[in-house]
């Protein structure tokens, strides 16, 4: 009879799961250090009373003995589509349906199949906080580090989707694989914002794809740090020769939802339900209407048109604080003659106090 560790990949690749890793259950000391020094700087971006506790397995789970690392890749099409008006990017990963829903289901039905075999207690998670999915990942030698802190697996680059079975069989573990970025730096060369500014090493309050996703209003000294994305970054990994050079293949569960070119007119106007016609099937969605209508506005500033302030206009009167208190900066960005009266008679109606200094800084900067 074939081992256990046999079975489960052979299973998975039936699956469709494209890596496979299996580790250990001895803390993640290294990552647990980064996540203590971050907190100490005020740069714990997740905010996750338990994520600590990711970095120690036994406590996850009573009786844990091995954790089974996966990874599923995704397809990349980010294309530019002609479109009329101005346009915010969308981050590759968001295109397609949701991955949270497709490895989930992957997973349970590998769970069902262990089960078969063997009685098995166990914790699944994808991208939900309970494990650290990188460093699992690592340690399990589904990937290695690259220099932009991402996982990279052989054939397929960093466009993968991570997730982890922890349970109480005794697997062997896998050796961690050895780093493949060489001497190149492409990626920490074209980071716009400095968030990459030594390999191995970011720095999360600088980097575009927390920025868009981060909940509230966007610090002033962030908001031209994101340039046209409104949600997610892609632009370290469309650089990187392991990415250009990676394996395709053909996922028809992976469907492509939306363009990675989003007209911003489209989206500084959609209700609730259009919202979630548009976006529902997509990772995007979790974060919600309201953040990603914040940053399209903050997208239409930095692209400083002129013929945006008439899109911005009409969400001086929108029902979310985030999104009418980030049109103030937008119209100051662009620089239109009527801003100041429209601002003014804003400020007259205006009831939200982080709004109201939000409007006072740019009349008052005027």
């Amino acid at each position: 009879m074939k081992p256990m560790k046999n079975l489960i990949k052979e299973y998975s690749a039936e699956l469709g799961i494209d890596c496979v890793g299996f580790t250990d259950v001895r803390p993640f000391i290294r990552d647990q250090n980064i996540i203590e020094k971050r907190y100490r700087e005020g740069k714990l971006v997740l905010v996750n009373k338990e994520l600590a506790k990711g970095c120690s397995p036994k406590e996850l789970l009573s009786g844990a003995r091995s954790i089974i690392s996966l990874a599923i890749s995704y397809p990349f099409s980010n294309k530019k589509i002609s479109k009329e008006g101005p346009v915010g990017r969308v981050s590759a990963y968001s295109l397609v349906s949701d991955y949270h829903k497709i490895l989930n289901t992957k997973i349970l039905k590998l769970i069902e199949f262990i089960k078969k075999e063997t009685p098995v207690k166990y914790l699944a998670s994808v991208d939900s906080g309970l494990l650290i999915d990188k460093a699992s990942a690592y340690r399990a030698g589904v990937g290695w580090y690259g220099k932009n802190t991402l996982i990279y697996c052989n054939g397929f680059g960093s466009r993968v989707f991570l997730g982890e079975i922890l349970c109480d069989l005794e697997l062997e573990p896998d050796e961690p694989q050895n780093n493949r970025c060489g001497e190149c730096t492409l990626c920490l060369d074209a980071c716009p914002t400095g968030a990459l500014k030594e390999p191995f090493n970011i720095d999360p309050l600088k980097c575009i794809s927390y920025l868009t996703q981060m909940k509230g209003f966007m610090p002033h000294d962030k908001r031209e740090l994101i340039g046209n994305w409104i949600y997610g970054c892609d632009i370290c990994q469309e650089v990187c020769p392991h990415n250009i050079k990676r394996i395709e293949k053909d996922k028809n569960e992976f469907k492509l939802f939306i363009d990675g070119y989003v007209e911003l007119e489209k989206i500084v106007n959609m209700n609730n339900k259009r919202f979630q016609e548009y976006f529902g099937n997509t990772a995007l969605y979790w974060r919600g209407k309201n953040t990603i209508q914040r940053n399209a506005v903050i997208v239409l500033g930095n692209l400083a048109c002129e013929d945006s302030a008439q899109l911005l206009i009409p969400l001086l009167e929108s029902p979310s604080p985030i999104v009418r208190g980030s049109v103030p900066w937008a119209l100051d960005k662009i620089g239109i003659k009527s801003a100041n009266r429209l601002l003014s008679k804003a400020l007259e109606r205006e009831k939200d106090e982080r709004v109201i200094a939000e409007i006072k800084r740019v009349l008052d900067n005027s």
